[in-house]
């Protein structure tokens, strides 16, 4: 990890988890090409995968979860 890096993830480990969210969620959008086509059908993923977890067809993962199955990798 360089340097720059390491100061970004530094500074934004002190942000509320809300931020961090946010945070996210402008890098990924910053990632994408613009285009509306790409934007609908992540929200249609969003709520297709909601709607899921609505149902009882997914299960929530802990963040402590989702840490330990990466550092299993």
């Amino acid at each position: 990890m360089n340097e720059r890096v390491k100061h970004l993830s530094e500074e934004a480990a002190k942000l509320t988890p809300e931020e961090r969210i946010e945070l996210v969620e402008r890098i990924n959008l910053s990632l994408l090409p613009d285009d509306d086509r790409v934007a609908e059908a992540w929200d249609r993923e969003a709520a297709d995968r909601f709607g899921a977890y609505d149902r009882g067809e997914m299960r929530a993962v802990s963040w402590e979860e989702v840490k330990r199955r990466r550092a299993s990798k």
